[in-house]
């Protein structure tokens, strides 16, 4: 009908203006709709701007690690965001834009290294694209050309095929393990890059 019609049209023009403004300001920030059952969550994904978003950050984090009493070095570490305060490093984070304000997503980087870790969405905002997105905002925020690298547990099976999906390879002897993961129970450490 006329009114389906008008609301398809108005759509496709939303559609349009916001690819128009990811292209022309594609390392600041951008804005996701995270359909959430009946509601949604508006997020934006943006990079981190320290002190301010530190406390948030470390509160998404510590979430990760809610019912675990005695953490690890690496963990603590991972909780209290002390990569992404020293130089060279930076956070892209996806925080709501609504209350409660909530970071529901954070992904580190080495400037220097072209390394990024701590790629971590909260429990219940997963499988929304998020992920995804973080991803795509930290290979905008790197120089071109460069080559992106993480290191993936093999059993981590959805960050594994997020990363195949955007591109990642496991080189070399990686390769070689990361087929090797598939075929056994083992969980190996797997090395990725991408030629960006």
């Amino acid at each position: 009908t006329k009114n389906h019609q008008n609301v398809t049209m108005t759509m496709k023009s939303i559609h349009l203006l916001c690819i128009f403004a990811l292209y022309l300001l594609p390392s600041t920030s951008s804005l996701a709709l995270i359909s959430k059952s009946s509601t949604s969550t508006k997020c934006e994904i943006r990079r981190a701007i320290l002190p301010n978003d530190l406390s948030d950050i470390q509160e998404c984090r510590r979430d990760a690690y809610k019912n675990v009493k005695n953490l690890f070095t690496a963990a603590r570490s991972f909780c209290n965001a002390d990569q992404i305060q020293r130089d060279g490093y930076v956070c892209i984070i996806a925080k709501e834009t609504e209350p409660p304000y909530r970071v529901l997503g954070t992904a580190d980087l080495s400037l220097k290294k072209s390394v990024v870790n701590n790629v971590y969405v909260r429990e219940e905002a997963r499988k929304r694209g998020l992920g995804r997105k973080l991803m795509e905002a930290v290979e905008d925020v790197l120089e071109k050309p460069s080559t992106l690298k993480l290191t993936v547990y093999s059993d981590n099976v959805p960050a594994v095929n997020l990363y195949r999906s955007l591109g990642f390879e496991a080189p070399g002897i990686h390769g070689v393990m990361s087929a090797l993961s598939d075929a056994t129970s083992m969980s190996l450490l797997l090395t990725m890059e991408k030629k960006l």
